[in-house]
């Protein structure tokens, strides 16, 4: 029997998937350089897995430095936001050459990318592969949709069960600056290429396979991809463009032995890439990338990227203010030094749909019963979570990038059946035969102190309406393998992050009982079916309003419980242009990278002991 598999949560903690069977999003090594409200600060998220006296130190003086910032900001007047800098999405004539640098996952190896989905591959070695379509980045789709654009395929047509991708004749595997293999470096990406990396993908022992369920057969037709569908799928091409399936070239494969686990890594993304573990991986500019912007300017406009692995995180936002580091994901606390010492810095917070919710055993006594479910849920207090923790910054949502904005139930909706109401919750509590309240476990996935605040605040909360949980506090690596995974292991109830999915990847991996991360045992025959419906509904007005009446489902069943979903909030050095977003921050194409540039002028003021590379 066909299973859903989400290998682990997008953690964002800097800041989507499947069809029937097995999905991957973000692996468990995931740092990288946006700060997500919902997934925590990198500071806390690391501080709780590496910490040191000195480390403590300079967290406390961060903290008593952004204190006295905002008692300044309380009594003295400021003229940085009556005149805020320009934002990194500011239109301009893009400039090519310089280096963009940045904090993020170290490198890992050992790793094929059909076999992980994590960012230690994904975002260093992984940034040299393309996929045959992509999400487009661009200011003008909003932050949970997305659009596809060809990408090694510059055109597709369906027709019935019958899909077809035309390959872009200009599309090549690296020469200059990759690993030299025979046959390969240089000449062009082919429509047979295009089918033995979808076979990888698709194929036994692959993360990714499930993205490929509608799948029937591929073949080649000259420069043509032909694919032949089991069934009509409104998701096979949002699927195609996912970060995940990136090509990789027979040739390469043979030389690593029949997989790519030591590399060689030669793809055909904008960059090259060359990596130390635990130091540094630079990213070098493809000259003959076959993708330009919509002004017909070849893309990347950087000459080169540079991951810097920082580990210490206080080490990290002071090389960001001493303009070592030109992007960061930054902390509230950070913010505020920011805004009084740097007037300058460019600060972006980009809502996203990944999340922090409760798992319930849907399979056991007394949670199989939704007035209990709901109880908890009408226990917890998510306005307080939201101002007292995160500052306001947060939305209520399921935690599913939608195909349009027309498809996600309104904010009002939510308010609605998530405001506060003890005595709701312990009249549901009575009627499913509680009427002295509730005593269960909650285990709590400790990815850092943020984590532990939230969670001890929702005890109390929980308290107040008549349940009364004991916490068991467990690493991320118990989160993975006993949460978060199909049938989870845990006790009554369990918190933690989930990623950024589309509707479709979150619905089929999640909450269909056949879902490879189902990790609540939910079997809704009802759900099933109407999962199944919106995934084959070609007609986008109709599919939308079935989405929109699973999530009114999915509100009333509460089979988990949203506690929030929020924003990513990163910082950029003044001289950074056009840093793009798509849905779900194009997690993990890392294909943003390709859009960044430079302003020379601005870099050469602002960091003027370095030089320009051209």
């Amino acid at each position: 029997m066909r299973k859903f598999r989400l290998l682990a949560p997008a953690l964002l903690a800097s800041g989507m998937l499947a069809m029937l069977l097995i999905m991957g999003c973000g692996g468990s090594d995931d740092d990288s350089t946006t700060t997500s409200t919902t997934t925590e600060s990198s500071s806390a998220a690391s501080t709780a897995a590496s910490s040191s006296s000195s480390t403590s130190e300079a967290a406390a003086e961060t903290k008593e430095e952004a204190k006295a910032e905002a008692t300044t900001a309380t009594t003295t007047e400021t003229t940085s936001a009556a005149a805020p800098a320009a934002t990194s999405g500011d239109v301009a004539q893009p400039q090519y050459g310089g280096e963009w640098t940045f904090q993020s996952t170290s490198p890992r190896i050992g790793q094929d990318p059909i076999n992980t989905t994590g960012t230690g591959y994904f975002y260093n070695w992984g940034t040299a592969l393309s996929s045959l379509l992509r999400y487009k980045m661009d200011p003008s789709i909003c932050s949970g949709c997305y659009e596809i654009i060809g990408d090694l395929a510059d055109s597709w047509t369906v027709d019935g069960l019958d899909v077809t991708l035309h390959i872009n004749p200009d599309a090549k595997w690296q020469g200059s600056g990759a690993p030299t293999v025979a046959g390969l470096n240089g000449r062009n990406f082919t429509a047979e290429d295009a089918v033995f990396g979808v076979k990888r993908l698709a194929g036994e022992g692959s993360y990714h396979v499930g993205y490929w369920a509608a799948m029937e057969s591929v073949s080649a037709d000259g420069d043509n991809v032909k694919f032949k569908l089991k069934y009509p799928s409104a998701t096979f091409i949002p699927n195609v463009a996912y970060g995940f399936n990136k090509m990789s070239a027979p040739e390469a494969v043979d030389a690593g032995g029949g997989n790519l686990q030591n590399g060689p890594t030669i793809g055909t993304s904008g960059f090259t890439v060359d990596c130390e573990v635990d130091v540094q991986c630079v990213y070098t500019r493809n000259p003959d990338f076959h993708l330009s912007d919509d002004n017909g300017n070849q893309l990347p406009y950087l000459s080169q990227a540079r991951n810097i692995i920082i580990p210490d995180v206080q080490a990290r936002f002071a090389a960001f203010r001493a303009r070592k580091l030109d992007t960061h994901g930054i902390t509230a606390e950070q913010r505020i030094i920011i805004d009084r010492q740097y007037p300058e810095i460019q600060n972006d917070e980009i809502k996203h749909y990944g999340s922090w919710f409760i798992h319930f055993r849907n399979d056991q006594a007394p949670w199989n019963d939704k007035r209990v479910r709901q109880a908890v849920s009408k226990s917890i207090d998510r306005q307080e979570i939201y101002d007292t923790i995160y500052g306001g910054l947060a939305h209520m949502s399921l935690a599913m990038a939608m195909p349009a904005a027309e498809a996600y139930l309104p904010q009002e909706e939510f308010k609605k059946a998530w405001k506060r109401d003890c005595t709701e919750a312990k009249s549901l509590l009575t009627a499913a035969g509680f009427p002295d309240g509730l005593d269960a476990k909650f285990w709590v996935a400790n990815y850092s102190e943020t984590t532990i605040a939230v969670v001890e605040l929702m005890q109390q909360q929980l308290k107040e309406c008549g349940i009364r949980i004991e916490l068991f506090i467990h690493d991320r690596a118990t989160y993975l393998a006993r949460v978060f995974t199909r049938h989870g292991e845990f006790e009554d109830m369990a918190y933690g992050p989930q990623g950024i999915f589309t509707a479709d990847q979150w619905l089929s991996a999640y909450y269909h009982s056949e879902g490879g991360r189902n990790s609540s045992w939910t079997d809704d025959p009802e759900l099933d079916k109407m999962i199944d419906a919106q995934r084959q509904q070609m007609d986008p007005a109709k599919r939308n309003q079935e989405l929109l009446d699973i999530q009114a489902y999915l509100l009333d069943q509460t089979y988990q419980a949203v506690i929030l979903t929020g924003y990513s909030r990163t910082s950029h050095q003044p001289y950074i242009k056009n840093y793009a977003y798509s849905s779900g921050l194009d997690y993990p194409g890392r294909r943003h990278v390709e859009h960044i540039w430079v302003d020379k002028d601005e870099y050469l003021t602002y960091r003027n002991e370095k030089e320009w590379i051209d």
